[in-house]
């Protein structure tokens, strides 16, 4: 077997150009896939694949409280609590206009008609989890005065 100078340098070369092709390749199934994950995360509340049952329609106060979600929604004369949680699973996130509508006074409450769709299913002693897919007639109050500061409608649904 000749093992010259030459075919060495040559056959270092090919392997270093299909380590270069390899990794080229790679980077570039990389890119085309994110944009898969990216989309997955910004589904709307009604068609995510995470909620469980069918959406519903509550007249609520939502409101935010301390814990964990923060931003709650008590369904009007009723004794249950239901948790707002963002699609993508992050509780730092709030959806996004009604986060718009609480800063910078989290001293608000805002009663409305929500349509929402349970995250989880519903179980006595428990806070339902739930992401909110529209509200409408929105009534900004502010808490311990009873004053309406603003009266909003989100036709569109309430983005993440």
């Amino acid at each position: 077997m000749d093992s010259s100078p030459g075919k060495i340098e040559l056959i270092m070369l090919i392997v270093e150009k299909m380590t270069r092709i390899f990794f080229f390749i790679l980077a570039v199934v990389a890119v085309l896939l994110n944009p898969v994950v990216v989309a997955a995360q910004e589904l709307a509340c009604s068609t995510s694949p995470e909620v469980v049952g069918p959406c519903f329609f509550v007249h609520a106060r939502l409101s935010v409280a301390n814990g964990n979600p923060d931003i709650r929604l008590w369904p009007v004369g009723s004794k249950r609590i239901l948790g707002v949680w963002p699609i993508n699973g992050n509780p730092e996130e709030a959806p996004g206009k009604l986060q718009k509508l609480l800063n910078p006074d989290p001293d608000v409450d805002i009663f409305g008609d929500y349509q929402v769709c349970p995250l989880t299913a519903a179980k006595p002693g428990w806070m339902q989890m739930v992401c909110i897919s529209h509200a409408a007639n929105l009534n900004i109050v502010e808490r311990n005065r009873i004053k309406v500061r603003n009266r909003a409608t989100f036709s569109g649904g309430i983005p993440r």
